[in-house]
């Protein structure tokens, strides 16, 4: 593809004719944790809202003698997996006529895929998952699709340690999990380093037998850390 063009179905419908599938790549299910931290940026310029809100943190200060943490607080999507999936397919099937692929993203759990992949009807759906991805002080959110089914859980519990505790190290973990191998470290350089204050860095090597391909595959995984770390 050369480019994308966004358009809205309910204003071209003749648009997705010329397509036979379509993709479901964002969707929730009971096993993602919606956090409320958005709630007061949300509100901040409804004042009719933020007012309310106001008066109810003020009651709770009253009764639990400090103001409600919305960082601390999350709500669940009541929705299983299985009843996700068919309600993202039925969608597709039903108002676009076209085949479905839906690929099911909790905020960081692969639970959903992991048990649709027992199921003989929902057997092919990807394992997926919206991965908060730590860049300086915030975050992204990335979908993260199609991890290997035999792979998927170490895959999770990486990037489930990078969200914790990000490191310059893990930049090496998460080009492997892409299949691009580097070495991270020190590298034998310990002095010049400890000089610039440098904890660790991240070298990637190429010989003879390296192909154009592999360097893509390389500058492709960069730019893929790149929106996860700072540079």
């Amino acid at each position: 593809m050369n480019g994308s063009q966004v358009h809205f179905q309910w204003q071209k419908r003749e648009v997705h004719s010329k397509f036979r599938t379509a993709v479901s790549l964002h969707s929730h299910t009971l096993h993602s944790r919606e956090k409320l931290d958005f709630i007061s940026r949300a509100t901040a310029n409804t004042p009719w809202l933020s007012g309310a809100i106001r008066k109810q943190q003020e009651r709770h200060r009253q009764l639990k003698g400090k103001y409600a943490d919305f960082s601390r607080a999350w709500w669940t999507p009541p929705l299983s997996a299985l009843h996700a999936w068919k309600l993202e397919k039925s969608q597709i099937e039903e108002t676009l006529e076209r085949d479905a692929l839906v690929s099911l993203t909790d905020h960081d759990s692969i639970d959903a895929g992991l048990h649709l992949s027992l199921l003989d009807e929902t057997r092919d759906c990807p394992i997926s998952l919206e991965w908060s991805a730590p860049y300086r002080e915030t975050f992204f959110h990335i979908g993260v699709h199609s991890l290997p089914a035999r792979h998927a859980a170490g895959i999770m519990r990486t990037l489930a340690a990078t969200t914790a505790n990000p490191r310059e190290a893990d930049i090496g973990t998460v080009l492997d999990q892409l299949g691009i191998a580097v070495r991270t470290g020190h590298h034998c350089a310990q002095p010049v380093m400890d000089r610039y204050h440098i904890p660790a860095t991240t070298r990637a090597s190429l010989a003879f037998y390296n192909t154009t391909a592999e360097i893509d595959a390389l500058v492709a995984g960069l730019y893929k850390v790149k929106e996860v770390f700072d540079e």
